[in-house]
């Protein structure tokens, strides 16, 4: 039986798992070839979250040693942390949403990088502009194709 207590774990993972329907369902809402790769990227997210769900659960029953290792790796892991890591993904979808790729990316890697990750200036600087410099060759020069600009800066 799960423990009366809710694991974070289990709860970051029930909100990752509906955060999946959620990005699925307005994939579907796409048309034409556009929402092909997105419903494809969903019907992962959502396997992979559900999955999640499945190994939390069986890890708060008990069931194996593994899960009581499991449980000892991530004593020091508190429900606020866990929303916190939630909250930078979401961060970064609303940043995407709003500003596009190529701006999200170079503001987010570096942002994530000096305030969640306590990098130097420097580091986070360079490791934003080398991310974005990658997103920029491989999908805009290589791939040609057209990242979403964002609804603030679309023409």
């Amino acid at each position: 039986m799960i423990s009366r207590r809710l694991k974070p774990g289990l709860i970051v993972a029930v909100l990752v798992t509906v955060f999946a329907a959620l990005l699925l369902i307005t994939a579907y809402s796409y048309q034409g070839i556009s929402g092909t790769f997105p419903q494809l990227v969903g019907w992962i997210f959502l396997g992979l979250a559900l999955l999640e769900v499945g190994v939390q659960v069986f890890a708060a029953r008990g069931h194996t040693q593994t899960a009581k290792h499991r449980d000892s790796e991530t004593e020091g892991v508190s429900l606020r942390k866990e929303l916190k890591a939630f909250g930078w993904l979401g961060i970064l979808l609303l940043s995407l949403y709003l500003i596009g790729f190529m701006l999200s990316t170079p503001l987010y890697v570096f942002a994530f990088l000096r305030l969640s990750g306590q990098r130097s200036l420097a580091m986070s600087a360079a490791i934003s502009v080398g991310a974005t410099a990658f997103v920029y060759i491989v999908f805009v020069q290589l791939l040609e194709y057209k990242l979403f600009p964002g609804i603030l800066l679309m023409g």
